[in-house]
């Protein structure tokens, strides 16, 4: 009896896990989409404005691994981030 409850545990840890892995997919594909409308009707710009660009959308880019969007990317480029 005492083998079976590991194996219990281990099949509960390894679903919670599952569960943790799809819930993070979703977010990262959320935040995705956020940054994306903001990017699209460049409303990152006040949230970038005054960060050196280092801002919340470009932090949340490299924390879910998103490349810069276009119109981010060419804000950034042009030195308007100061």
């Amino acid at each position: 009896m005492s083998e079976e409850q590991p194996k219990l545990e281990e099949q509960e840890l390894i679903q919670y896990a599952e569960e943790v892995d799809h819930e993070l997919t979703q977010l990262r594909v959320a935040v995705w989409d956020l940054i994306d409308d903001l990017d699209a009707t460049g409303g990152f710009v006040e949230l970038e404005a005054g960060h050196g660009g280092d801002g919340p959308v470009t932090r949340l880019c490299r924390m879910t691994s998103k490349p810069l969007p276009p119109m981010l990317k060419t804000w950034l480029e042009k030195g308007d981030a100061e």
